[in-house]
């Protein structure tokens, strides 16, 4: 009876350590760094990153040093938005974010109104992704 119960713990125990570990999600972040026009970083500037097959956004607010991390984005394309009272809106498409990657994303807010609308139409360079370092 004793080797029986034995027998099921040495079975059963490593399943329930199995289903106790936690789930790893790849997903990666875009670290914005957001500076004015004279290079000056901008505080409490509110940055959206709208995921652009999900519609998910995701937002973080810069500090003092003008640096935010949206953390926790899954793998795919981003529409970013950045937006600071006195400065105009800063808006880009199709930022690549790779699966455990950490994508930098520097802005230069112009000033102005909140109304004014600043769209960057370039991409963002292609990371390399199958060498490391």
């Amino acid at each position: 009876m004793l080797r029986v119960v034995a027998g099921v713990l040495s079975w059963l125990l490593p399943m329930c350590v199995c289903l106790l570990a936690p789930a790893q999600v790849i997903s990666g972040s875009i670290d914005a760094a957001v500076v004015d026009p004279a290079g000056a970083a901008v505080p409490d500037a509110t940055v959206t990153a709208v995921n652009n097959s999900t519609g998910r956004p995701y937002t973080c607010v810069t500090r003092s040093d003008g640096r935010c991390r949206v953390e926790g984005v899954s793998a795919g394309s981003y529409e970013v938005d950045v937006r600071r009272s006195g400065f105009a809106p800063w808006k880009t498409r199709d930022v690549p974010v790779p699966e455990s990657r950490e994508v930098p994303l520097p802005v230069t807010l112009a000033l102005g109104q909140d109304i004014e609308t600043v769209e960057v139409e370039s991409a963002a360079p292609q990371l390399n992704t199958t060498s490391v370092l």
